[in-house]
């Protein structure tokens, strides 16, 4: 390892660990101040509406400071999908629903919102499991079912949520490392559900 690289990477720690201990002596709490000399910035800024903390009044916490120091924020919806519900048109899963009524329900109306969603599982090798943790039978995935499925899942958030923006694939990159075959057929797929969109 040259020294160059060496010297760069134990900056980088440094700072990262700083931030960490800066952030940690704070207990969890966002300065209201921290941003304030940029309440006149002449750039956007946005962020991602992930918690700081696991209680409902870190998350309460999180969009509060989203919505007064944001120009636009993200959701991110990549968890689970309801395939075989949206397969069969039966009902969908009472935590989908709650998740996304929840989801709603913090949407702040002040600042553009923009929605992330994928079609992959954490690891980006397979499909994201159902509410059940299993994922559909597929032969492609670019089957008309896998296709009409994620329309309808699509569909239904951009219903929902009414975003200004919309990203429906993330990380799908990592899914050409897994299988070129899965990425050739995950190509065809999200072109066939963008042009339905």
């Amino acid at each position: 390892m040259c020294n160059t690289f060496k010297h760069k990477l134990v900056k980088k720690t440094f700072v990262f660990i700083s931030v960490l201990i800066l952030f940690s002596c704070n207990k969890g709490k966002v300065d209201p101040d921290f941003f304030s000399e940029y309440a006149s910035r002449s750039f956007k800024m946005g962020f991602t509406t992930w918690p700081f903390g696991p209680n409902p009044e870190d998350q309460t916490e999180t969009y509060n400071f989203i919505a007064n120091n944001s120009d636009i924020y993200i959701e991110h919806l990549d968890d689970k999908i309801p395939w075989q519900a949206w397969i069969d048109d039966t009902e969908l899963p009472v935590e989908f629903i709650n998740m996304i009524n929840g989801t709603v329900s913090n949407k702040i109306s002040t600042i553009d919102l923009c929605v992330s969603l994928g079609l992959l599982n954490t690891d980006r090798s397979d499909l994201a499991e159902d509410f059940d943790g299993t994922i559909p039978q597929y032969n492609s995935l670019e089957d008309k079912k896998i296709e009409n499925a994620y329309f309808k899942h699509v569909n239904y958030i951009l219903e929902k949520l009414n975003p200004k923006y919309l990203v429906i694939c993330i990380e799908a990159n990592e899914l050409k490392l897994h299988s070129e075959v899965k990425w050739e057929h995950y190509k065809n797929l999200i072109k066939n559900v963008t042009l339905r969109v």
